[in-house]
């Protein structure tokens, strides 16, 4: 006896008319005017972030306001603080009798400070060392000088 192998009718689907298309996104005058408000006000945002972060970190400095690592083994290149000659600190700790230990490098550099707005002034950020100790401090630039590639030069 044999069985006899019925053939089943297999419904395809077509894809294409079976899906729904998604609406397209149409921005009316209204809509593009409420994106340019939002985007006015997250870069308003950005901005007194940023000028808010220039005027706690980027203030007048006097020497040690600032101390960045209280390890010792600092060196300076320019001997201190020197605002005519870029210079850079190496500083860290290392174990006696060891090589292990960690030196971090830091350089003289010129900062954008937003300060008071909305006019802006480049500074000085020096790094200096003291008994061995690193610093550093924002400062301003002689009078006919500026600050340039870490060093202030004369105008």
């Amino acid at each position: 006896m044999v069985k006899t192998l019925k053939k089943k009718k297999v419904k395809t689907i077509n894809s294409k008319s079976n899906l729904k298309s998604e609406p397209k996104l149409k921005y009316n005058n209204r809509t593009k005017k409420s994106l340019i408000v939002i985007l006015i006000i997250a870069l308003l945002i950005l901005a007194a972030y940023l000028i808010l972060r220039a005027v706690l970190i980027g203030g007048e400095a006097t020497a040690g306001d600032i101390i960045i690592d209280g390890s010792r083994l600092c060196r300076d290149t320019d001997t201190g603080q020197d605002v005519y000659k870029r210079g850079t600190i190496s500083y860290g700790f290392s174990v006696v009798g060891s090589t292990a230990g960690a030196t971090k490098i830091s350089t003289d550099s010129c900062v954008l400070i937003l300060y008071p707005f909305p006019t802006f002034e480049f500074k000085l950020k020096e790094f200096y060392c003291l008994d061995e100790v690193a610093y550093s401090a924002i400062v301003s630039c002689p009078e006919g000088y500026k600050c340039s590639r870490g060093a202030c030069v004369e105008r």
